[in-house]
């Protein structure tokens, strides 16, 4: 089996999660209920969120549908969705960074850190 990835597009009826192959960029929900796979990614109609609930086992069943997907996509069998706009995976509800995390860093960005003594770790 090849490289795969997801990702998401917009549809006249709304958003939906894409499987994107090496040969192209196909419905992933089409893709799974053509070779099967949706008693195995049961998740998949939740969209990417439904997924990454429990993605061990959502990625073990996601390169398996993906292997079947590419077969069935050499022969035809299931079609690319055109003239897509892809969108990013996933859009994450909290994101969290850290600034001036080392004194190099500070240099850098021409700041000053305080003293260790007087440091403490914050979000």
């Amino acid at each position: 089996m090849g490289w795969h990835a997801l990702g998401r597009y917009i549809t006249p009826s709304g958003e939906r999660v894409v499987l994107i192959l090496a040969g192209g960029v196909y419905d992933a929900l089409d893709a799974a209920s053509a070779t099967g796979g949706m008693r195995e990614l049961p998740a998949l109609s939740r969209g990417i969120p439904g997924l990454m609930e429990d993605w061990p086992a959502a990625a073990t069943a996601l390169s398996e549908v993906a292997s079947r997907a590419e077969t069935l996509a050499a022969s035809g069998r299931i079609q690319a969705v055109a003239g897509t706009r892809l969108l990013a995976p996933y859009l994450p509800q909290r994101i969290f960074a850290a600034a001036s995390n080392y004194q190099e860093h500070a240099k850098e960005m021409g700041t000053k850190l305080a003293a260790r003594t007087e440091l403490q770790p914050y979000f």
